[in-house]
């Protein structure tokens, strides 16, 4: 057993894998010596940004699985640092995705992007110093913009839900009358525990909402307590603060 580990110490190869690359690890006398073989990977790309650089990830981050399906095509995913994930998960199985995570003080715990499959141009912005203890953004139809500003806080149990999941049609013309364009969260909003927020909802600045809140239509007025099933405003001119 001794001798096998010093065998291991002094030359082995390791097959390793990359959102860009697939390569091997070399290992001499114990230095790592990485020998790269490009692959396509369908067109998806993973970047990270370091001090302004855009820059290929060649390796996992810390915290964050990332998972392109079979058929998926041309994703991209731009993570800025510095970014602390806990247990996150993004999954690409559609086309043309493109989401965003800048950097934040705070951690991004348990978060899952999910876009789905044969759907297309899914777009998922999530701005600076954002924090979160467990959350589901799932973009159902295509063209869906997903936008979450600065300084937001979601607590756990947090359901951003893109579309219905289903169609619904006209009987008469066949159209698809439940489409889903967007959520859009301001900046320093809090969200509280169990929260849904459904498609084509708009949500102001320095709102709050409720803990077990069903949010199916837009609060433009920045600064209220939203709460309820459904949601209403049931405070106006508030601030909160994280401390």
């Amino acid at each position: 057993m001794e001798l096998r580990k010093v065998l291991k110490f002094i030359f082995t190869v390791e097959n390793k894998y990359c959102y860009a690359t697939k390569y091997k690890i070399i290992k001499i006398l114990g230095i790592d010596i990485p020998v790269y073989k490009k692959t396509s990977f369908n067109g998806n790309r993973v970047f990270i940004i370091k001090n302004g650089i855009k820059t290929p990830i060649r390796e996992k981050l810390t915290g964050l699985d990332i998972e392109f399906g079979d058929k998926s095509r041309n994703n991209t995913i731009i993570i800025e640092k510095p970014i602390h994930f806990i247990e996150s998960k993004i999954i690409c199985n559609g086309t043309n995705a493109l989401i965003n995570i800048a950097s934040s003080q705070h951690n991004i715990k348990r978060l899952l992007i999910r876009c789905s499959s044969e759907k297309s141009n899914a777009f998922v912005n999530i701005d600076k110093n954002f924090f979160v203890n467990r959350a589901y953004i799932r973009c159902y139809d295509s063209n869906v913009n997903v936008k979450i500003g600065e300084d937001c806080m979601f607590s756990w149990g947090i359901q951003l839900l893109a579309g219905d999941g289903h169609p619904i049609k006209d009987k008469f013309s066949g159209e698809k009358i439940n489409n889903a364009k967007f959520i859009e969260i301001g900046n320093h909003v809090w969200i509280a525990q169990d929260v849904k927020i459904m498609k084509n909802v708009r949500i102001a600045d320095g709102c709050v909402i409720g803990a077990m809140s069903l949010v199916t239509k837009s609060f433009n007025e920045p600064n209220t307590v939203i709460a309820g099933n459904p949601a209403k405003i049931v405070k106006k001119g508030i601030e909160w603060a994280r401390k």
